[in-house]
């Protein structure tokens, strides 16, 4: 098994299957084709996979390694979907580089190709996971110092530039605000809410419902899972369901999440496709939480955007937020961009519930999850309802 993480990027998690097959999952962000993008990447990693490689998860945190030059390998090229490796070289012409350098070409240009599937820093944590599993994999000192050279050349030769002004997010804010309808929804289960969630956007897409901002009201408490990830890894099943929480599983993409509904805050917006023309994943993050992180800044609290999807304090995140495309044949499209933050925290309830792996806590600087977690109430007197009330009465008045 082998997991990897930019900074400020996306966490990734490789494994190995019984007969040669890769598997991945994590909390990143790709919409749109599906799950055609992940099937791709699996697909091709698979057939790159020597032979009689297991996966180290339960090799006692030994690694077995073998020599690229040994491994078996056929001519052709290796093509899977819209990614294609070795069109101008055969497999057994390849260095252990050039195959690094091929797979990722492969997967930047697979995921930009889809309208609002990724961004930079996301392709990254892919690209970073290519090359480590290509790593653990190398015996030859001369192959491993090639694959290290290749990716440092990759790295340095991909910028992004994912900004959004001040100016552009008052400006986005004034053309919406005019159009939106606010919600102030009634309580609802875990899987009504992910029911409502695909509802809405659908009827948004199709024109039937104007631009919406939906406040959730939480019925019970729950155990939130990303479309990518995996139950079993990331969720003590039993001690979740003898507290209490259903677990249910988003549309979008991100991590897992626990709800308590009193220490819980969740807006939904759901908005016309066009929108988002001309601006990346990144910059649609920030200007759809533009008018959150502001009405949380207008009530005291020092709010600021961290990472790709994160709104955080001065000691650690608030909460997140995930998107997801509906697309509709003849109509407008959807952008559904949902947010949770934490009110409140029982640091006791997360350490117990969630499984979170230390490679997804490298770049935050500590080591469990409930530290990474700066709840809103350090910040402010007002209740959970107060700080409601006035973050809608901001947006209101826009």
């Amino acid at each position: 098994m082998v997991e990897a993480k930019m900074p400020g990027g996306k966490f990734v998690r490789l494994a190995l299957d019984g007969n040669g097959q890769i598997h991945m999952d994590g909390d990143f962000f790709i919409e749109d084709r599906g799950n055609e993008p992940v099937r791709n990447i699996e697909r091709l990693l698979s057939a790159l996979v020597p032979r009689g490689v297991e996966d180290t998860a339960t090799a006692a945190g030994s690694v077995k390694t073998v020599s690229m030059g040994s491994r078996p390998r056929e001519s052709g090229s290796i093509e899977t979907g819209s990614m294609k490796t070795g069109s101008k070289e055969t497999m057994e012409d390849m260095t252990p580089a050039a195959m690094f350098g091929a797979a990722a070409s492969a997967i930047d240009a697979d995921m930009r190709a889809i309208s609002g599937v990724t961004t930079g820093l996301v392709a990254q944590s892919f690209v970073r996971l290519v090359y480590q599993y290509f790593g653990r994999l190398l015996e030859s000192a001369e192959e491993r110092a090639q694959l290290d050279r290749a990716y440092r050349s990759w790295v340095d030769e991909t910028e992004f530039d994912d900004t959004v002004s001040e100016s552009e997010a008052l400006d986005f804010w004034r053309n919406l605000a005019p159009q939106l309808r606010i919600v102030r929804d009634v309580p609802r289960s875990p899987q009504e809410q992910m029911q409502i969630e695909s509802a809405w956007s659908g009827e948004v897409a199709s024109g039937k419902r104007p631009p919406t901002l939906r406040v959730w009201d939480w019925a019970s408490r729950a155990v939130v899972l990303g479309k990518f990830q995996r139950e079993q890894r990331e969720v003590n099943e039993s001690a979740a369901r003898k507290l209490g929480f259903d677990i249910v599983r988003r549309e979008t993409g991100g991590g897992a999440m626990i709800v308590v509904p009193e220490d819980t805050i969740t807006v939904s917006l759901y908005m016309p496709l066009d929108l988002t023309d001309g601006k990346s994943v990144a910059q649609m993050f920030q200007l759809c939480d533009y008018w959150l992180v502001e009405a949380l800044r207008n009530a005291g609290i020092p709010a600021r955007f961290a990472g790709l999807n994160d709104i955080a304090g001065p000691n650690g995140k608030f909460g997140g937020s995930a998107q997801r495309i509906y697309k509709k044949s003849g109509a407008r499209g959807c952008l559904l961009h949902h947010t949770t933050l934490a009110y409140d925290m029982r640091p006791e309830l997360l350490a117990t519930v969630l499984n979170t792996s230390p490679v997804k806590l490298s770049d935050k600087g500590v080591a469990s999850a409930k530290k990474r977690v700066d709840p809103l109430r350090n910040y402010t007197d007002l209740s959970r309802t107060e700080l409601v009330d006035v973050s809608v009465d901001w947006v209101a008045g826009m």
